[in-house]
């Protein structure tokens, strides 16, 4: 019965955040263009319905499970041109540059259900995955959101980087301070946004000056960019939920959900992410039998993939993290991962 009625509220918490969610096609689930059928740049090409690119310099792309055909399509699931990753939930997800050394960058844009109301706070969450072919890593801090009264286009706005000086007064950024370095890894950021009234339209992507353009240069990588993964947007009012209150420390304690250690230095261990902002950790690893496979206590040591010296199978593994913050407040995490070879 305990585990029934866990299982209720779970549902109800779940639904209630989506009921109130005020982004159409949060998920990106909803498209228009048969699968195995185009290539990149599909939000751009409006294959993903309610998401758009808001000017001339930005082709944001669609990734669909039902895209199959990798390497003939590079928008597949898992497997893409851009590397390896599986959805936050759902079948889809979008994905664009955030940064590069030349200032390319790119953004993409939703649509609200509704106006929003003026004056009201409302709670903004997105969840962003980098994409491990990718030389570049961006800071939180040059990531925002831009909310408008309409619908940009290339026609209205051919380059928005021509605007930033002026945008960024309107632009509401990413509060935290670190770089999105994971390789396989779903990490939500959060956002706060006092309403203006009226505005039906939402812009995301790096808001900073180039001057001000904060990456860092991941070797050993095929492209020149931070291209990012996006999936799980949502906006609602802080009023209408009343999630539990979460650390800051531990906002980008995260776990990749797949690694493959095949020696090709990209995903090769999985090890916690973020850990550096935590006072300590304990990382147990489990096989489909219960046997602990790995453990450490160890901030910036992760598993390998091997077990006794050998290699463990691949498969889904379980893991337990219990991390201790600086205030003394303990925090456990537990879910699971997939070894891939």
């Amino acid at each position: 019965m305990k585990r029934f009625l866990m299982y209720i509220v779970s549902f109800y918490s779940t639904a209630l955040v989506a009921q109130n969610n005020l982004v159409l096609n949060y998920s990106f689930e909803i498209y228009n263009k048969p699968c195995n059928t185009y290539g990149v740049g599909g939000i751009s090409n409006g294959y993903c319905d309610d998401w758009s690119s808001p000017d001339g310099q930005s082709s944001a792309d669609y990734f669909n499970s039902c895209n199959s055909n990798y390497p003939i399509t590079d928008v597949s699931i898992p497997q893409n041109g851009f590397g390896y990753e599986y959805t936050k939930s759902g079948d889809a997800y979008a994905g664009f540059v955030f940064g590069s050394t030349n200032n390319a960058r790119e953004y993409i844009q939703g649509r609200l259900k509704k106006t929003l109301i003026k004056d009201t706070t409302y709670c903004i969450s997105f969840w962003l995955s980098r994409a491990d072919s990718m030389q570049y890593s961006i800071n939180t801090k040059n990531i925002g959101i831009w909310f408008i009264d309409y619908k940009s286009n290339s026609s209205i706005t051919p380059f928005l980087t021509d605007s930033l000086a002026f945008i960024q007064q309107k632009v509401s950024f990413v509060q935290d301070d670190f770089y999105l370095e994971n390789d396989s890894g779903w990490v939500e950021l959060k956002i706060n946004y006092k309403a203006k009234g009226g505005e039906k339209y939402f812009i995301i992507g790096n808001f900073a000056l180039q001057s001000n353009v904060d990456i860092i240069y991941k070797p050993n990588r095929k492209y020149p960019y931070a291209y990012y993964y996006l999936d799980e947007v949502s906006i609602y009012r802080c009023n209408d939920t009343l999630p539990p209150p979460v650390p800051k420390d531990t906002a980008y304690l995260n776990l990749p959900t797949a690694f493959s250690p095949n020696g090709d230095g990209q995903n090769d261990v999985f090890s916690v992410l973020g850990a550096k902002y935590v006072q300590s950790i304990e990382l147990r690893i489990y096989n489909r039998w219960g046997q602990e496979v790995f453990y450490t206590n160890q901030k910036e040591t992760g598993w390998d993939g091997t077990f006794k010296g050998q290699p463990a199978p691949t498969g889904v593994y379980a893991y337990t993290l219990v991390a201790t913050l600086p205030n003394g407040e303990v925090i456990t995490k537990k879910g699971n991962v997939t070894l891939k070879r």
